[in-house]
């Protein structure tokens, strides 16, 4: 059910527990961030940003887009999509990204690693 309150970082957002292996996930992160210690510059503020990922992260895309068909369904929507764009941020205490938009219907930040109060 749609939780209209919830409004970082847009209009609705959705309570779900996905199920996918966190551990692995903020290891595969971290690897890909290893290999490529300087990224590019997005939205990044002195943050890292990777480049588009494709065959990475497979475990949490298949999960994203059964997410998306979720949410979509819930909104009446047209329920045809893909992930267009995937990639990763990894930011640290004094980091952030600016504010932005991505240009498209529906968009989704998973946080991998949070504060132990839920804050990213």
């Amino acid at each position: 059910m749609i939780n209209k309150n919830f409004y970082f970082p847009c209009f609705f957002g959705w309570d779900t527990k996905l199920v996918i292996d966190n551990q692995k996930i903020l290891e595969e992160c971290l690897s890909i961030k290893n290999n490529d210690p300087i990224g590019i510059k997005r939205s990044n503020r002195y943050g890292w940003h990777s480049n588009f990922l494709n065959e990475e992260l497979q475990d949490l895309q298949k999960e994203i887009l059964n997410f998306a068909s979720y949410c979509l369904t819930d909104l009446k929507m047209n329920n045809s999509h893909s992930i267009e764009n995937f990639w990763i941020n990894v930011n640290k205490k004094g980091q952030s990204n600016e504010l932005h938009d991505h240009g498209c219907v529906l968009f989704g930040t998973y946080y991998v690693k949070c504060k132990s109060n839920g804050a990213p």
